[in-house]
């Protein structure tokens, strides 16, 4: 017996400039008044009774994507661009991420892949000021889920990543899974509510779940954890970061012979610099950046048992801290010629050879 075909949907929403599948799924749910997670059943897509399996935002197979496209009433060009597929061709560590492993939100983050916690700018959130964006906000953007996107170079802040109400992360873990939506079966949020669940007791079985529904579109005066001065350095290497990104973003000779491997070697220089901590302290040009790394790296300084474990493969959590040690990185990569690299280099690994050995670890 053949499968009636899905009828496509009775209205739809084009999809914003870097628009993530979760994004859509917010604002097309919202319009339409019905849960994401029916939203995600009607456009074909793989559901689980408490979850949307996150790991569809890495790339859905030619099928869905067809079904997704007919469905909403979107070109197969929109809903490639809505998942990070397409990211794979310039961000490599995209491109390690095992096919048909559920784990583009759990151990991702760990090689650098993904952020295992939603990030977001409350002014892009807060949308453009057009018709549809006053009515449904702003695109949730694809790249807040790479976890070398610290900042927002368009507004230029640093981007949150957790609620200001409930001060919970933007997780969308349901015990060891993620999923593209935090509580899909609730409808009637505004793409811009916070979905975590609400501070309290936990709800009982079959219970209707409560969200916390704070809004995370109002730009937040609060101060901003960098001075000035930082703040822009850190939003010139975000601007930098941006362009890497785009195939041809970047026109220089010199990263034309080999443009795939600036992320592999920025994030190894992280590693190095997590590793020797505090010798690359001597990268970052003031007090608040180094006390941001000296705040990541220091499990690992105090702790020398887990060395080798998984503290130098990880991603930083706070967009600052991710901030400040890319940041470091960047300065010691420089314009990567040979000699000078070299020399900033060396110090770092002969230190982070000197603590693996003296413990009898080696370098992963």
């Amino acid at each position: 017996m053949t499968q009636p075909t899905p009828r496509p949907l009775a209205r739809s929403l084009d999809p914003l400039p870097g628009e993530s599948l979760a994004g859509f799924l917010l604002r097309l749910s919202y319009r339409m008044g019905i849960t994401p997670h029916r939203l995600a059943m009607l456009c074909g897509l793989t559901c689980r009774s408490d979850s949307i399996p996150q790991e569809q935002l890495r790339g859905l197979s030619p099928e869905v994507a067809g079904q997704l496209a007919s469905i909403a009433h979107l070109s197969l060009p929109e809903v490639q661009a809505l998942t990070l597929q397409e990211l794979t061709k310039t961000y490599p560590p995209l491109a390690r991420l095992r096919t048909g492993r559920a784990d583009i939100g759990s151990t991702s983050f760990v090689n650098w892949a993904t952020n295992p916690d939603g990030r977001y700018c409350p002014a892009c959130l807060h949308g453009d000021g057009s018709p549809v964006q006053r009515a449904f906000g702003g695109a949730w953007q694809l790249c807040w889920y790479l976890p070398i996107t610290f900042a927002c170079t368009q507004h230029s802040c640093l981007l949150e990543s957790a609620c200001p109400q409930c001060a919970q992360p933007l997780s969308g873990r349901i015990v060891r899974r993620y999923s593209l939506v935090r509580i899909p079966h609730v409808s009637g949020l505004h793409p811009g509510q916070c979905r975590n669940l609400a501070p309290g007791p936990p709800p009982k079985p079959r219970a209707r779940a409560t969200p916390c529904g704070a809004r995370l579109d109002v730009p937040d005066d609060a101060a901003t954890p960098l001075p000035p001065p930082d703040l822009q350095c850190v939003l010139d290497l975000q601007h930098d970061l941006n362009l890497r990104l785009v195939p041809g973003g970047l026109h220089r000779a010199a990263e034309e012979d080999a443009p795939q491997t600036y992320f592999a070697d920025l994030i190894t220089t992280a590693r190095l610099i997590t590793l020797s901590w505090p010798m690359g302290a001597t990268f970052l040009s003031s007090s608040t950046l180094m006390d941001l790394v000296d705040e990541y790296a220091t499990p690992y300084v105090h702790n020398p048992a887990q060395r080798g474990v998984q503290i130098q493969r990880s991603a930083p959590r706070g967009t600052a801290q991710t901030s400040a040690l890319l940041l470091a990185a960047a300065t010691v990569l420089g314009d990567r010629d040979l000699v000078p690299l070299r020399e900033r280099i060396e110090p770092l690994t002969r230190e982070v050879h000197r603590r693996s050995a003296s413990i009898g670890c080696q370098w992963p």
